[in-house]
């Protein structure tokens, strides 16, 4: 993916073509480690909780709009507007599945409802608001720690990466215990208890 910036209105009068889905209905988005940028290229809006679960990943989805990231729970249409998003490719996967279909993939039982029972023992979330922007409450940025039976010390499925911290108005993260071999921030992390 990539962003396109510009001081005038864009026009743009080229027609697209739908995109094919595969046998199991579903639409692949070809992925690199690290920061991606995806979108979502068919006519229908898709949960990102059912995203994650047939893929089996955890890390959220990252928008940017007006000076906030946030993290949406709808992998909206670029149909509408052309939103796109930050993804981070934590599992190192050559591709993302979208699943257009109702039915779920083969062979994609996933751990995340069993980790949200894990998690439910305790979390602290910090938000940071700067007044002004144009959103009602100002700018805002969130983190969010918490305590898991089975977390480990280390980066697992629980943790998200922050977003990169180049454009938003405020900003906050976590510094993992291992910052000085790090340079991964977190936006959520879970220790052990």
């Amino acid at each position: 993916g990539f962003w396109v910036l510009a001081n005038q209105p864009l026009v743009d009068s080229s027609s697209v073509v739908a995109v094919e889905l595969s046998e199991q209905g579903t639409y692949s988005i070809p992925l690199h480690s690290g920061w991606n940028i995806i979108s979502n290229p068919t006519e229908k809006d898709m949960a990102w909780a059912g995203v994650q679960q047939a893929n089996d990943i955890s890390q959220p989805l990252w928008s940017f709009l007006g000076g906030n990231y946030q993290q949406p729970d709808t992998l909206a249409s670029a149909r509408a507007g052309g939103q796109a998003y930050y993804y981070f490719n934590q599992e190192e996967k050559s591709q993302l599945q979208l699943p257009y279909a109702p039915n779920r993939l083969p062979g994609t039982e996933s751990s995340r409802s069993k980790t949200k029972e894990e998690t439910k023992a305790w979390r602290i979330q910090l938000t940071a608001t700067q007044p002004g922007g144009e959103h009602p409450n100002g700018y805002q940025t969130t983190v969010r720690v918490g305590g898991a039976a089975k977390a480990r010390d280390g980066f697992d499925h629980r943790d998200a990466v922050a977003p990169p911290g180049r454009f938003e108005a405020i900003s906050m993260y976590l510094l993992p215990a291992d910052f000085e071999e790090s340079s991964t921030k977190l936006a959520r992390e879970y220790r052990p208890f």
